[in-house]
């Protein structure tokens, strides 16, 4: 059992989500509300935190890359950036993508994907202050791996589509592309019979096809049950810069329907406006171009999201989840993989700053915290 709160400076619109990976091709959440009782140590293992100094934002570089340029005690091991030796994958949102990549290059990185005017990379952390202020780098974010929502399978009794077979309604004809970020074990999901030979596979993620997951040939294979006649696209992505590139094939190629399953949460504000760079713009181009972009949805609803305007009746800088309790408690099941996401909203701009805790209930121990970015 877990809980956690945070502190504010103003009082805005909060959001958060909670996602917790069980297995490798689900998650759930199961809140549990505590007693008052059970409060007293958590209370006071917050009381007796130091929040550090905050540490100004470099222009041009999002909260994360801003401290990692800033710190060399930062914990880059920490979901939400990802490392290799000493550079991090980043997306680079460019004025002018071909310079942007020489500098890329000569400050020691490398490209790894680009669509237009986005380039996902690998750059050194000691050449991040430096390549977002060249003048051809508008900005750089940190990439954060898209999250795989639940693939129950038996898709066609629950949606009844044995009747549309038995009419003639297979999928023949239909180009489908399933957008996922791995497709591990799908060759022994052909040989089952379960996939068709003739899939098409395009990679477009840094670590390969196959090196994440299997949820996309979980995915695909739903798909196949539904519309065993179609002609199936598999696009392995990792971010907004793969998944725009598989938009434009998939609009060079005729590919009417894009099946997604993956989602990621901050990446903006959510409403579907979203600039360069955002998954929001990766959707509505598809949209624009004739494409049916069909992505899970729902998966948070059933005690994996929290939202509301932060409270603060005591005055003691943690919000009041209810007028009696500051924490929102979780259950972890042993084993489970957590991912916490914090978002909040105060239209059009924010100089708001929120810290984020995980505490264990058994003991009072901070499990887990966000004090910076």
């Amino acid at each position: 059992m877990s809980n956690f709160a945070f502190a504010r400076t103003q009082r805005v619109a909060l959001v958060l989500v909670l996602a917790l990976l069980v297995v490798t091709l689900g998650f759930s959440g199961r809140p549990a509300r505590s007693s008052i009782h059970d409060q007293t140590d958590l209370v006071e293992a917050l009381t007796q935190l130091e929040v550090p100094a905050k540490v100004p934002s470099l222009p041009g570089l999002d909260g994360a890359l801003s401290l990692a340029a800033q710190r060399r005690d930062h914990p880059l091991r920490r979901p939400g950036l990802q490392r290799v030796g000493d550079r991090v994958q980043v997306q680079i949102v460019a004025r002018d993508p071909a310079a942007a990549k020489k500098a890329l290059v000569r400050a020691g990185g490398g490209v790894q994907f680009a669509h237009r005017n986005l380039i996902q990379a690998l750059a050194p952390i000691s050449a991040l202050k430096g390549l977002a202020e060249h003048p051809d780098i508008r900005r750089i974010e940190s990439m954060r791996p898209p999250e795989t929502f639940a693939t129950a399978g038996q898709g066609v009794g629950a949606i009844n589509a044995s009747s549309w077979h038995q009419t003639g309604f297979t999928g023949t004809g239909v180009k489908i592309a399933v957008v996922d970020s791995g497709f591990a074990g799908y060759q022994a999901r052909q040989a089952a019979g379960d996939l068709p030979q003739n899939l098409v596979l395009i990679n477009k993620c840094a670590n390969g096809f196959e090196a994440t997951t299997e949820h996309g040939a979980g995915v695909a294979e739903i798909v196949h049950e539904v519309a065993p006649a179609a002609s199936l696209y598999l696009i392995c992505v990792d971010g907004p810069v793969g998944a725009a590139t598989a938009v434009t094939y998939a609009k060079d190629n005729g590919i009417g329907i894009i099946s997604s399953s993956i989602g990621s949460a901050g990446w903006s504000r959510g409403d579907g406006n979203g600039g360069t760079g955002t998954w929001d713009a990766v959707v509505r181009s598809a949209v624009e171009n004739g494409i049916l972009w069909i992505n899970a949805a729902g998966n948070y609803a059933n005690g994996g999201h929290w939202s509301g305007n932060f409270s603060d009746a005591d005055g003691d800088g943690r919000n009041d989840f209810t007028s009696s309790d500051e924490f929102n408690d979780l259950y972890m099941p042993a084993g489970a993989i957590g991912c916490i996401t914090l978002k909040w909203d105060n239209w059009p701009a924010s100089s708001n700053d929120f810290d984020l805790y995980l505490l264990r209930t058994s003991d009072a121990a901070v499990v887990a915290k966000s004090e910076y970015a």
